[in-house]
């Protein structure tokens, strides 16, 4: 049987990259508190692959119908709690709407998509969506295209390929909003921006949007700018803990383009007792990163709702891969000539937090008051 085969070549590349993460881990000298911190995140990670396998490899390959609508998810990786959330959505709406999944993850190797989308054309899939972790590849979308799978772009864009469609938040918006509310706290200081990695599409956008509202207020503040290679806490706390070591530049706010990128920098500032003086944001509404809020450790975060995402994504790939056209409401909803769906986003503060958490059924109040980190 081809699935179960499929989750025979998934453990072997998990058992690879387990073993390449313990490496580095031991290969690496660093200091206790980084050391640890290393530690929680191989951890992490094994959890959460762990969890991946029990969760939806396993009962999606071994017992989904085969006469269903079969969709193919490729995903970039699984180190966050959004990513989780994304899949389990995804896989609810699409098997209430008959439908069956195979998901594969890419543990951020392109190498590994490109393998992805061979192995789903061989399974002779219905649809493909499609998280890339390099918004110029292409080449999975083309390979596609070429067996007639229509493929959808999740939440990241493809440059230069027949996308059938773009299921997104407004990041440029997010951008926005996140430089926005510093600069209501913050009348004048430094700011430290960290951008998510260069190849992301979204990336780009959360820092165009970052820097049209700062460049309107530059005369008042020092603004720094860098970015992380992978969407880590890990790579985060390492590249913002050289940068400043290097630099001297000592930020009044640091702007993370994500809350994985925002819980690896609270673990800095943790470690240089700063944790509460500088102004934080993120984007997702990750569980962490609200509780953070609560404590004023944390200014805000961008909350995207998985839930819609995911089912919007989930309803259009049921019909692409049933043949279908899409519904009429989207024809002029184009970005960059691809047809779009735009979800809106919410934006968590302390002061709106659990009122928000009441409409958006989110996280209990038990959840969001913690004491640790």
């Amino acid at each position: 049987m081809v699935l179960v085969k499929r989750v025979d070549v998934l453990m072997i590349i998990i058992f690879k990259e387990l073993l390449k993460l313990i490496s580095g881990l031991f290969n690496l000298q660093s200091n206790e508190f980084v050391t640890t911190l290393k530690i929680k995140f191989v951890m992490k990670k094994i959890l959460l692959i762990t969890l991946f396998m029990i969760k939806v490899v396993l009962p999606n390959n071994l017992f989904a119908q085969q006469d269903s609508t079969h969709i193919g998810f490729i995903l970039a990786n699984l180190y966050s709690e959004r990513s989780h959330k994304d899949m389990a959505f995804f896989k609810e709406k699409a098997n209430d709407l008959g439908g069956k999944v195979t998901f594969i993850d890419c543990f951020d190797r392109q190498e590994e998509q490109l393998k992805a989308v061979q192995t789903l054309i061989d399974l002779n899939v219905d649809c493909i969506v499609y998280v890339p972790i390099s918004s110029e590849d292409s080449v999975v979308v083309n390979n596609a295209k070429e067996a007639n799978i229509p493929v959808i772009a999740y939440d990241r864009l493809v440059y230069g390929s027949k996308l059938d469609l773009y299921v997104t938040f407004d990041s440029e918006q997010v951008g926005e909003e996140m430089a926005s509310q510093v600069l209501n706290k913050l009348p004048s200081g430094n700011i430290l921006f960290v951008g998510g990695p260069v190849t992301d599409f979204n990336s780009s956008r959360v820092r165009k949007g970052v820097f049209t509202v700062l460049k309107s207020q530059k005369d008042n503040y020092t603004i720094k700018n860098i970015h992380v290679n992978d969407w880590n806490e890990l790579n985060a706390f390492m590249t913002v803990q050289q940068y400043l070591g290097e630099s001297k530049f000592k930020p009044d706010a640091i702007i993370c383009s994500s809350d994985v990128l925002a819980i690896g920098v609270l673990y800095l500032l943790e470690e240089k007792g700063w944790l509460g003086k500088v102004l934080i944001t993120g984007q997702d509404g990750d569980l962490k990163i609200c509780q953070q809020i609560m404590k004023d450790n944390v200014l805000m975060t961008v909350y995207k709702s998985n839930k819609l995402l995911a089912y919007s994504a989930a309803k259009a790939a049921i019909t692409l891969g049933t043949g279908e056209e899409l519904n009429g409401t989207l024809k002029g909803n184009y970005f960059m000539n691809v047809p779009t769906i735009k979800k809106a986003t919410t934006v968590l503060t302390k002061d709106n937090m659990e009122q928000m958490m009441s409409l958006l059924h989110l996280y209990s109040k038990e959840e969001l008051h913690v004491t640790d980190l």
